[in-house]
């Protein structure tokens, strides 16, 4: 995998950025992996990121929407989410622990994430929406419960609340994670949604 900001001196900017912002000690390295069908990225457990050849087929003409992702995975970086994840929803062989509970924290990062990674690119409130909309488009994302079933709000969900907050909050997260509970009949709510934002210590 090359070092993108070698390659790119957009993304190079993005980096610096946010690095700024966050106020980071060091500065990511930025890779690219093989195509996909689908435009994303991810964070790993060695403070690094990773975007797709898919996503960077944005960037000449759609260069919001490499920053807005690459600026949702700077989140995960901030609170260390890829080794939080790597602790509590893998196991020893590295399976992923498929239970509403493993699902609901991953939901907290991503709401967590596109929150503030928004937040970071000072886009205004309907390219916000915009985007969402476009990833939606280009990936194939499905409902709100099928989004959560994997551990991701929809993108409608993602949009309104990065237009309308700049932090996550556990006010927020308790929102989030009783419509959770009643889209995937989770009993004793109160039980859980404790559980899941002590867990996501937010």
């Amino acid at each position: 995998m090359n070092d993108l900001c070698k390659k790119h001196p957009e993304i190079a900017a993005m980096r610096s950025e946010f690095c700024f912002k966050l106020n980071f000690n060091y500065q990511p390295k930025i890779k690219s992996n093989r195509n996909s069908k689908i435009a994303t990225g991810f964070a790993t457990v060695s403070k690094s990121i990773v975007l797709n050849k898919r996503l960077l087929n944005e960037l000449n003409s759609r260069p919001e929407v490499v920053k807005a992702v690459l600026a949702h995975e700077f989140i995960h970086l901030k609170y260390m989410d890829p080794r939080a994840n790597l602790k509590r929803l893998f196991t020893p062989r590295g399976w992923l622990i498929v239970s509403k509970e493993s699902m609901a924290i991953c939901l907290l990062h991503e709401i967590r994430a596109n929150i503030e990674g928004y937040a970071l690119t000072d886009f205004p409130r309907e390219m916000i929406k915009e985007i969402e909309m476009y990833l939606k488009a280009v990936n194939g994302n499905k409902d709100k419960e099928s989004q959560y079933k994997l551990g991701y709000p929809s993108r409608e969900q993602a949009a309104q609340y990065a237009q309308n907050y700049k932090i996550m909050t556990k006010q927020i997260a308790v929102e989030v994670l009783d419509d959770y509970c009643d889209l995937r009949k989770i009993l004793n709510k109160s039980v859980f949604i404790d559980k899941c934002i002590k867990l996501v210590s937010i």
